[in-house]
């Protein structure tokens, strides 16, 4: 999860709940999170870092379509933000509105084309649709910029795969293995 930080303001109870609700994702206790982060909208409905963190946290959870309505108060709020471009994009990847995601994330990666969660997110959807080439495109992108994203070189290792590129695939499996050697998946 990326979280947005803000500075405390005195007295200010919005970033009082916003920050409480910070220091409670940091020790992923995401249901503490979500309280004190509606608590902080209850006073100021105006920060954008709230709703974004929130959304955020709905995705962790399992909670697409409650993601989605705070990520899309966070863009009114705050527009051409990468990050909230790219939690949109996964609120709508995981609800299987794939060409939404795109959308998203394709705005995203304009905005910082170097953004590595929007362009796995890429990779994701292609993968998701059997636009298997796309899928290495995106990838392998990814993989360039974070040569440890697991998520990335797992997608670009199946995506070989089920274009019957089975050498690439097999290489790239254990380039993945060389990074995680001790992840099950």
């Amino acid at each position: 999860m990326y979280i947005l930080s803000l500075s405390s303001c005195g007295g200010d109870p919005a970033i009082k709940y916003y920050n409480l609700g910070v220091d409670a994702a940091s020790i992923d206790d995401l249901d503490s999170a979500i309280k004190y982060w509606k608590e902080s909208i209850k006073y100021n409905p105006k920060l954008p870092e709230t709703h974004y963190n929130l959304g955020m946290a709905l995705i962790e959870k399992g909670k697409y379509k409650e993601a989605e309505e705070e990520l899309r108060i966070a863009m009114e709020l705050k527009s051409d933000d990468c990050d909230i471009e790219y939690g949109l994009g996964k609120a709508l990847e995981m609800q299987e509105e794939y060409s939404l995601a795109k959308k998203y994330y394709k705005k995203a990666i304009n905005l910082k084309p170097t953004y590595v969660p929007a362009i796995v997110g890429m990779a994701s959807v292609e993968f998701k649709q059997g636009l298997y080439r796309s899928a290495v495109k995106y990838a392998h992108t990814a993989t360039k910029l974070a040569p440890r994203n697991f998520q990335a070189n797992m997608i670009l290792a199946e995506s070989y795969f089920r274009l019957g590129e089975y050498t690439d695939s097999y290489t790239q499996s254990l380039t993945a293995l060389r990074y995680f050697p001790r992840n099950p998946d």
